[in-house]
């Protein structure tokens, strides 16, 4: 279920898909501090839902700031950062399942044997 959340813009007003792109562009920033540039391709609505989500949950302390970015070079975006914003996004990014690490894919376990092998 990675990768389901899409934002409704047509619902949406101005000032809400402001802040919604807003809040999109912290977390992408947030991800490039944390992890570095390569990391930020994993970028995804999920996990601005969750940054959105939990924001208004908890209605934390905002800071909002104006950057550049490699996206969009020429006009700089609204950029809002807080503690959710800045959430440890480790399990969105770090697919464990493909390097095989995973406790459900245990085929780098020595003692790992097919049904077929026993």
């Amino acid at each position: 279920m990675f990768g389901c959340v899409v934002c409704n813009k047509n619902g949406l007003n101005e000032e809400q898909i402001k802040r919604y792109q807003s809040i999109y562009c912290g977390v992408c920033r947030s991800i490039k501090e944390r992890y570095g540039n390569l990391e930020r391709i994993s970028l995804n609505y999920d996990m601005t839902f969750v940054a959105l989500f939990l924001s208004a949950l908890y209605e934390v302390d905002e800071h909002t700031s104006q950057h550049r970015c490699f996206a969009h070079p020429v006009k700089k975006k609204d950029i809002v950062q807080n503690k959710y914003i800045d959430y440890d996004y480790t399990s969105f990014i770090r697919k464990p399942w493909l390097l095989g690490d995973s406790p459900y894919c245990s085929c780098r376990d020595p003692s790992f044997r097919r049904q077929e092998d026993s």
